[in-house]
Order: C-alpha cells, then sequence, then structure tokens
C-alpha cells in the first residue's frame, strides 16, 4: 500500500467519481478523522461501505476507537493467526468472507491502526478482489483513501511528541519553566478569581555541586533525573511538578494551603533524605540532602511574582539555618 500526499485534494475513480479527501485535512482530532474517513467510506456515490470500525493498538490489543455500527469488540492477534499474519505483513488484507475486510494502517513503516469495514453484498470490491477494472478502481481509491488517513495520523502523533517536547525538561522528565511560567500564571490568576488555595513549594538540591565533584556530573544528572521521578510520583495529578533550573524545582499545589503544605514538604524532604540513590560505577550510596521554601497566596502575598519571590525567601532562609530543612513563608 503506498503512501498518500498531504497535497491530495481527490482520487478520481475509473466512474469519473471524485473520491474527496480534503475533509480528513481539516479533520481537528484522530476520532474526528475516524469520523471524516467513515462518511466518505459510506458515502454511497463512492465506496459504499455498510460499516465502519476503527481500531488503535492498547495493550497487546486493538481497541475500538470509531464504530457506525452499534457495536464493536476488540481484537486480540494472540488469539487470531489471521490477524498476526496481517500485522507481520505476510498480507495485505484480511478478508472474512465475502462481506468483511480488514486492513492495516501504516505510515511511514509504523502500524497505526486498523480499519475494519462490513460490505454490502453487491459491494464492487467484495473480499478485496476486485473483478472488473471499475471495482479495481474503487479499490485503489479505497487503499489510497486508508493511506491518507494513516498519514493524518501520523501527524496527530507528531504534533502531540513536539508538543510535550516543548514542555517537558528532557532530563527530569518533569514539566520545564516554560510551562511553569504559563501555567502557574494561570493557576494563580484561578485561584484569585474563585477564592482557592494555591502554595509554591521550592526545592533546592542542597549538594549538587559536591556529587558533581566526588562522582562526575552523570551521577549529578542520574540524582536529578531520580529527584524529578521521586517528587512527581509523591505528588497529585493535579499539582505541578516542574524543573525551575539547575538543581531547582517548583511544586505547585492547588486547592492546598500553608499547612498542609508544610507537611507535604516535609514528607517529600524525609523521603528524598532516606532515598537510596547509588553510584553505578561505585555501587555506594549518594548523600542527598534538600532544602524547601513554602508561600500560600494569602495575607499580603496577591499575584505570582509575589508568591514566587516569598517561597524563594523562605527557601533562602531554610539554606542559611542549615540546608536540609522546610521554611515556611509567614
Amino acid at each position: 500500500m503506498s503512501e498518500g500526499r498531504a497535497s491530495t485534494k481527490a482520487i478520481t475513480c475509473a466512474d469519473n467519481s471524485s473520491l474527496t479527501i480534503a475533509p480528513l485535512l481539516a479533520a481537528k482530532s484522530v476520532p474526528d478523522l475516524f469520523k471524516r474517513c467513515a462518511e466518505i467510506l459510506r458515502d454511497r456515490s463512492l465506496l459504499n461501505c455498510k460499516e465502519v470500525t476503527f481500531y488503535r493498538r492498547s495493550n497487546g490489543s486493538f481497541k475500538v476507537a470509531y464504530t457506525t455500527r452499534n457495536s464493536a469488540r476488540p481484537l486480540n492477534p494472540a488469539r487470531n493467526a489471521s490477524l498476526k499474519r496481517l500485522l507481520s505483513g505476510e498480507i495485505l488484507y484480511l478478508a472474512n468472507g465475502r462481506r468483511q475486510i480488514t486492513i492495516p494502517m501504516r505510515s511511514r513503516g509504523r502500524l497505526m491502526g486498523l480499519v475494519r469495514l462490513d460490505l454490502h453484498p453487491k459491494s464492487p470490491t467484495r473480499n478485496g478482489r476486485a473483478p472488473g477494472p471499475l471495482a479495481r478502481a474503487k479499490w485503489l481509491s479505497l487503499q489510497s483513501l486508508i493511506c491518507m488517513t494513516s498519514s493524518v495520523m501520523e501527524c496527530f502523533r507528531l504534533q502531540r511528541k513536539l508538543k510535550r517536547q516543548s514542555i517537558i525538561d528532557p532530563l527530569t522528565r518533569v514539566y520545564n519553566r516554560g510551562y511553569f511560567d504559563r501555567q502557574s500564571r494561570i493557576e494563580v490568576l484561578r485561584a484569585k478569581r474563585y477564592s482557592k488555595k494555591i502554595t509554591f513549594i521550592l526545592v533546592d538540591l542542597d549538594n549538587l555541586k559536591d556529587i558533581n565533584d566526588a562522582y562526575g556530573h552523570l551521577e549529578g544528572d542520574n540524582v536529578l533525573h531520580a529527584i524529578g521521578c521521586l517528587l512527581k510520583k509523591n505528588c497529585r495529578q493535579i499539582d505541578l511538578v516542574c524543573r525551575y533550573g539547575g538543581d531547582e524545582f517548583v511544586i505547585v499545589l492547588l486547592e492546598t494551603g500553608r499547612r498542609d503544605a508544610l507537611k507535604k514538604a516535609e514528607a517529600l524532604r524525609k523521603k528524598i533524605e532516606k532515598s537510596n540513590f547509588r553510584s553505578a560505577e561505585h555501587r555506594e550510596r549518594i548523600p542527598v540532602s534538600t532544602s524547601l521554601g513554602i508561600a500560600a497566596l494569602e495575607g499580603s502575598i496577591r499575584d505570582r511574582a509575589q508568591l514566587f519571590h516569598a517561597a524563594d525567601r523562605a527557601l533562602y532562609r531554610a539554606k542559611k539555618n542549615g540546608k536540609n530543612r522546610c521554611c515556611c513563608h509567614m
């Protein structure tokens, strides 16, 4: 099955009917793409499919992503030898009698999903054999349409990947500073408008320079990565965990006041202190401690800049008073 070109607007069949694919290029999401493709596939003047079902890969099986049927079941390759052959590329399509056909959706060698078509009894394409010139033209049009749909799906995948890369710190795998600057501003404005609690926690590694000097910068990076994973794992999904820069992280706790934030910060500090960070080369435990500064949107603190500055001052006090401790802005 050849790759479709994103610039193509229509495919002309042998009977001079025009299979317009412009709606696919206007899709806003993958579900919207599937819906638009199904409408084209079911158009009686074009391919005239009876029912259409799209599948996406999920945990070794293929779950229903969109269907025009009343119901559809997921597909499990482990229980279907023919489906295995289809996925491996041994066969181009999988025919179930004359009225049903399953076609893989591929783009640049990547399997994007499957589409299962229920055909009318008198469908000219039947089970893919496509007898006669008109039926062969319809079959080629069907292949081109599915190929174009796969290409658009690949574009959506790349867009999601690029968007994620633009907001995620590559080393620690938490949000980066740019995302923190944008999203924290929104969350503070929302908290003010609806009289909600919000708290910032600044987390700073006390001894990253010592780790780099003693074990090397690679081990220092490993520690930063582990700290990012630990913070993310021990915070709620609604909270924002971000790398602010260097060895400093910032956590935005939503719906959380100063007292609860202080308890959370102390729990994080103890968990980091007790964590088993080890040198891959020397096989010895690397001691890691952190200082944390906490500030809540209350009292004289009225905006995001003041909130961050207050948390930063609290962090400075924690550092000045001996490190490896939590200090809260009063």
